[in-house]
């Protein structure tokens, strides 16, 4: 049952990464977006995987 909170945890962060990057996109600009999205795909990816497996 650990899908469900990391899957929401994932959103939470994938949300908060486009609201800092629409606030401020020179701060953080396209690569700055995809740097602090990237860990929550990863995690994504991962209990995808974990719970098809």
């Amino acid at each position: 049952m650990l899908l469900v909170p990391a899957v929401v945890v994932m959103g939470l962060r994938a949300s908060l990464a486009l609201a800092m990057w629409i606030r401020s996109p020179q701060e953080f600009g396209p690569l700055g977006a995809v740097g602090l999205a990237a860990p929550a795909v990863t995690v994504g990816t991962r209990v995808s995987r974990t719970a098809g497996a």
